[in-house]
C-alpha cells in the first residue's frame, strides 16, 4: 500500500472533511499536515510515496512565511522524483517556485474583487 501525505494549505479552517472523504474512498495510507497552522515540522518528518497539496484562500503573491518554506521543501521533493499533485494553490505554489508568473484573477466572477 502506498503512503500519501496531504498538505492542507487552508488558512481559516482545516480541510478535514475532504481528507476524511479521501481516507474513506481510497485504499491508501494517508497523513495530513497543516503548515499554515502548525508549521513544517510534521511535513519534514514524513516520508510518503507521494504528496497532494490542497488549495488555500491565500495566494502565492501574499508571500506568507510558510509559503516559501513549503515551496522550497516541495521543490526538493520533486527533484527527488516524489510524485506530487498540486490542486489550485498547490499548483500555483509549485509553478511560482519554478519561475512562472502567478497573478490574481480580477473581475465579477472572481473572489478577489
Amino acid at each position: 500500500m502506498k503512503r500519501i501525505a496531504i498538505i492542507d494549505c487552508a488558512i481559516h479552517s482545516p480541510s478535514l472533511p475532504c481528507f476524511l472523504k479521501m481516507k474513506k474512498t481510497f485504499n491508501q495510507s494517508l497523513s495530513m499536515h497543516a503548515p499554515a497552522h502548525f508549521g513544517m515540522n510534521s511535513i519534514t518528518k514524513d516520508n510518503p510515496d507521494g504528496w497532494i497539496i490542497f488549495g488555500s484562500h491565500s495566494n502565492v503573491s501574499d508571500q506568507l512565511p510558510w509559503h516559501l518554506e513549503l515551496a522550497l521543501f516541495i521543490q526538493d521533493q520533486l527533484k527527488q522524483k516524489i510524485p506530487t499533485l498540486g490542486i489550485c494553490f498547490g499548483h500555483q505554489l509549485m509553478a511560482d517556485q519554478f519561475g512562472a508568473t502567478i497573478s490574481k484573477v480580477k473581475g465579477k466572477n472572481s473572489s478577489y474583487q
